[in-house]
């Protein structure tokens, strides 16, 4: 559901700073805003196409701002369950209910004078949002059957893969918590906008597969050259899954061009429904989530793109 940054992940987030910091102008330009707003405590909102490194950005904050020896606690709001949340968020004491056999410290106060980062705040239930919010506004909390007042101190990150306000249009998200959470927002841009990182993350996630796997292996010219040219609509994850794809067919030597077809064949495939003779629904929404894949799946992009509502969309990609 949500953890507190593991010693790996961390150990490989202050590999990815030393590696990345300043490789393309975008990414150079995005961790001097950082580095700027780092030491204050204002909430900074991440916004950009799913994949694209939210994550990474919201620890350099943490890492610049409070420093790797505070706490970095993560909240995955894709999965919170809603009868867990106020255990899980504000923690409990012993007997508050039925099955708390012992106290139990929540994500907020684990946070301390850390960070708190709340990943995928657009799919937070609408429930969830107004506890955030009061949490926000108040500066503190009460564990579930306990009468101590503790103190929020933590730094509040949130990072979205839609446009929060678009949200906010549909009356899918708060207004008001829209506007506590977005002290300052930063657009992480696509892979495709920052090709000159192709090569760098291709290398930092090849050596992660390397020392799993014991198999070394380079690109060839070709296979180089294609994954350059390659637009990444999944971004760092489907880079990351492509480079374990190959190593899991067990192949040596150079990376062939021919190793990396899969890549082309999704891209094939959607070029070829076209030919076939198909009802005009299939058709339509065979070209909306072709669209929306190209977006990033992002929804509000994806609306804007084909002129249609947003509730419109979430009907022909459920179908």
């Amino acid at each position: 559901m949500f953890s507190s940054l593991s010693g790996g992940m961390q150990r490989g987030w202050k590999l990815k700073v030393h590696k990345i910091i300043a490789i393309s102008k975008k990414t150079r330009e995005i961790v001097e805003i950082i580095k700027k707003i780092a030491p204050t405590n204002i909430p900074v909102l991440l916004t950009g196409e799913t994949g694209t490194g939210k994550d990474f950005f919201a620890y350099l904050l943490h890492l610049f701002g409070k420093g790797e020896d505070k706490p970095f606690v993560i909240v995955d709001c894709a999965t919170l369950q809603e009868n867990l949340a106020d255990s899980d968020l504000f923690g409990h004491e012993k007997g508050a209910f039925t099955g708390a056999e012992e106290m139990r410290i929540g994500k907020f106060e684990l946070a301390k004078e850390g960070t708190i980062y709340f990943d995928r705040i657009n799919l937070l239930k609408p429930s969830l949002q107004g506890k955030l919010l009061r949490v926000l506004e108040d500066g503190f909390i009460f564990r579930i059957g306990g009468s101590e007042r503790i103190n929020v101190n933590a730094r509040v990150v949130a990072s979205s893969d839609e446009e929060i306000y678009d949200l906010v249009k549909d009356a899918e998200f708060r207004k008001d918590l829209f506007f506590r959470l977005d002290g300052f927002t930063i657009k992480i841009p696509p892979l495709r906008e920052r090709r000159e990182e192709i090569i760098l993350f291709w290398n930092f996630f090849k050596e992660e597969v390397e020392r799993e796997t014991g198999i070394k292996r380079e690109l060839s010219e070709e296979a180089k050259k294609f994954i350059l040219e390659h637009d990444w609509y999944g971004n760092l994850r489907e880079l990351k899954l492509a480079i374990r794809r190959i190593w899991l067919n067990g192949n040596e030597g150079p990376i062939k061009v021919s190793e990396l077809n899969f890549l082309k064949e999704d891209e094939i495939e959607r070029n070829n429904v076209y030919n076939k003779m198909l009802p005009l629904r299939e058709m339509i929404k065979i070209y909306v989530r072709n669209v929306w894949e190209k977006m990033g799946k992002n929804n509000s992009r994806t609306a804007k793109v084909l002129g249609i509502t947003r509730k419109t969309l979430k009907k022909w990609i459920r179908e």
